[in-house]
């Protein structure tokens, strides 16, 4: 089964086992709706028993997780969940794991190369991208003309990829 990273246990809190996330997601109110979830490096899921969002963090309570330290032993751990039970996306919205592997083109149709990563630090995300010369670029409006995750193709517009395109050295 496909699964989606949306977030990472940053600790343990309190005596009952609770867990506290550092969300990796634009929509942290979905945790609420999560019914259960998968901890890295384990085979089946956990039933989600209660969930608590305030001041931009989220504490979840999974079945078998009963004590701190129960908890204590999944700090570093991603959260995930199947790729069926993701949220829809809007127009222009990607899934990471989606835009990773996907050749970019420059508008005459030339390979620039694959994005390998793609870092979630600051306004915009972060395309990496190696190929003949290795760079990045932000996911910014009026930089591509097209990104199509099913084909694994994206097109940058040449003017503006010039504009903000960092090579690595």
């Amino acid at each position: 089964m496909d699964k989606i990273i949306i977030g990472e246990i940053a600790k343990a809190h309190g005596i009952k086992g609770a867990l506290k996330i550092k969300p990796l997601t634009d929509d942290i109110i979905r945790f609420k709706d999560l019914t259960a979830v998968y901890i890295q490096g384990e085979q089946n899921k956990r039933v989600v028993q209660s969930c608590v969002i305030g001041g931009g963090s989220i504490l979840l309570f999974l079945e078998g997780i009963n004590t701190r330290n129960d908890a204590e032993i999944f700090k570093g751990k991603q959260i995930l969940i199947e790729y069926c039970d993701a949220v829809d996306l809007k127009k222009g919205q990607y899934f990471i794991k989606d835009v990773i592997g996907c050749e970019m083109f420059d508008q005459s149709g030339k390979v620039l190369g694959k994005v390998t990563d793609v870092l979630t630090h600051g306004a915009a995300d972060i395309f990496v991208v190696c190929g003949g010369k290795n760079f990045m670029i932000p996911y910014v409006f009026g930089l591509f003309s097209e990104i199509d995750t099913i084909q694994k193709k994206i097109i940058v517009i040449n003017k503006r990829f010039d504009e903000v395109v960092c090579y690595e050295d």
